[in-house]
């Protein structure tokens, strides 16, 4: 039986349940006032709601996009709403539901519309096989990257990238696409403790992977498509300034152990 950890800093949040457990695995998609992109994603995702359950961490959408009867409609079997701004505040709740809820891996999806939700297939194979830490990449074989802004490319391939890698010892060749895996072993595991306040953008993310590398888990890369609209306002919270070093400072903690 899984060893949930005791200790647990979460924000303050609710958690609503739309329906019961169904699947070995959830899917977690933080979110944020996404409108129609959120929308449109649901619908995309039905015929995989025999592979995960779908539980999203709202940070208090305010344009209804996240509505029960909304995300009722859509097969959403659980909605975690925190009272602050952050992804790894919206994680932390949600990730702390699932294992409450006793599911044996986690999903994590971003909710804008960009990742193609085949990819759930893919990371529940690698979760069935054994897999903790499976880390979804636009750049191997059968994955696909559409449209990315050529200034992002090139920060993903040669700064993000190269330096998550070496912080974990382990090559990666797409860092900061949101779409990975966690096995509920790695998320119990004491040593890891994700639930720290000290986790509130985009820490989580590269945090858990390092620490199943750290840990001696198995990691994998699977190939996923994320696609950028091929024009008008790209579909982002990252910001030129703020936002690039909220993916960059993560990286220096691991870097230097601060974590």
């Amino acid at each position: 039986m899984l060893r949930v950890p005791r200790t647990r800093e979460l924000p303050r949040h609710e958690v609503v349940r739309l329906g019961p457990r169904v699947n070995r695995y959830a899917v977690v998609i933080p979110v944020w006032n996404e409108g129609e992109r959120l929308r449109a994603q649901l619908v995309a995702m039905r015929p995989y709601l025999s592979i995960c359950d779908i539980i999203i961490a709202d940070s208090s959408s305010t344009d209804g996009s996240t509505a029960i009867e909304v995300l009722q409609a859509s097969g959403v079997r659980a909605l975690v709403r925190v009272y602050e701004r952050g992804v790894s505040l919206a994680l932390r709740p949600a990730i702390a539901h699932a294992l409450d809820e006793g599911y044996e891996g986690i999903v994590l999806m971003d909710g804008n519309g960009k990742d193609d939700p085949k990819m759930l297939v893919r990371f529940a194979e690698a979760l069935a096989s054994g897999i903790d830490y499976a880390q979804g990449s636009r750049y191997l074989a059968g994955g696909a990257g559409l449209n990315t802004p050529r200034s992002r490319d090139l920060l993903i391939r040669y700064v993000h990238s190269p330096l998550f890698s070496l912080a974990c010892g382990r090559r990666f060749t797409d860092s900061t696409v949101g779409s990975r895996a966690f096995s509920c072993r790695l998320l119990s595991d004491e040593r890891v403790r994700p639930f720290r306040n000290v986790f509130r953008d985009y820490d989580l993310y590269f945090y858990l992977g390092w620490a199943a590398c750290r840990f001696g888990f198995r990691v994998a890369d699977v190939p996923v498509t994320r696609a950028y609209p091929e024009s008008g306002e790209v579909p982002t919270k990252i910001t030129l300034r703020h936002g690039y070093w909220q993916m960059l400072r993560p990286l220096l903690l691991l870097l230097t152990r601060r974590y």
